[in-house]
């Protein structure tokens, strides 16, 4: 139909413009001064971004099922929204309960990844795999929230953790729809487009992790010594 035609065209070019939009605006935010004004600017315009992909994904899963991309939308909107609102906690002392309203993106999200558990099953082993961390991902979010974060600089770890998740998962979006035309058909350089982000910006952010609560760690090692 005609009117199912543009409406897929007109999707489909806003979630490109999006996902472009994100890769640039995510790569200012993580190289520049933390807290600056175009950190803060960048990271606005990637979150907007990030919802746009999720909303249009939402559109073109609908029109012409894709379930794993479609999940990657969704997925990278939920870890940026996870950075975002991890803001709001910036004041809350460190091993106290997150405010309950924190919990509803990570629970309505929680609720989609059971939905795509069940999809995954017959599906292609990286769509399982990518399935699984989300489900993990979520647990472990849920606990946190209950539970407070262990270090007073929880929020920024959190904040940090998700927009740094997110680009990569926009990331490997767009090197799943864009690497088959430059790479050779083959399952192991597919497997590699997968999780070559995953595997190449965990370990970035870990070490980045490790140096931004290692103030706090040498602080407790030495009240800890006799």
């Amino acid at each position: 139909m005609p009117d199912t035609d543009l409406l897929l065209q007109s999707a489909r070019i806003l979630h490109i413009v999006a996902g472009a939009l994100s890769l640039l605006a995510g790569g200012v935010a993580l190289i520049a001064r933390k807290g600056g004004a175009p950190h803060r600017r960048a990271g606005v315009v990637f979150l907007a971004a990030m919802i746009t992909i999720a909303l249009t994904a939402i559109v073109l899963a609908t029109l012409r099922p894709n379930d794993f991309l479609f999940f990657l939308g969704l997925f990278s909107c939920y870890l940026a929204l996870w950075g975002r609102v991890a803001l709001a906690r910036k004041r809350l002392p460190p091993r106290t309960p997150a405010p309950l309203a924190h919990s509803v993106p990570t629970a309505l999200f929680g609720l989609t990844v059971l939905y795509f558990v069940v999809r995954a099953i017959d599906g292609a082993l990286v769509f399982q795999i990518f399935v699984a961390l989300a489900l993990l991902l979520v647990i472990a979010h849920l606990r946190h929230l209950r539970r407070g974060g262990e270090y007073r600089v929880h929020w920024l770890l959190d904040h940090m953790t998700g927009f740094s998740t997110a680009y990569i998962a926009s990331l490997t979006a767009f090197l799943v729809v864009n690497a088959p035309n430059y790479l050779p058909n083959q399952p192991l350089v597919a497997l590699l487009v997968w999780l070559g982000p995953t595997l190449l910006g965990v370990p970035i952010l870990r070490r980045a992790a490790a140096r931004l609560t290692a103030p706090e760690r040498a602080r407790a090692a030495a009240d800890a010594r006799p």
